[in-house]
């Protein structure tokens, strides 16, 4: 997987359709973990 960060936070592309992934991205152990932000509907 490779995160970007597009001037939105970090983010993935789904390599399937396309679509932009938000995530959140924590420090453990010396090492970044990165999980899928949820996100709430308008």
């Amino acid at each position: 997987m490779v995160v970007v960060n597009e001037g939105q936070g970090p983010l993935f592309r789904c390599p399937i359709c396309g679509a932009r992934n938000a995530l959140a991205a924590r420090e453990e152990d010396g090492v970044t973990v990165y999980r899928q932000r949820r996100t709430t509907g308008s």
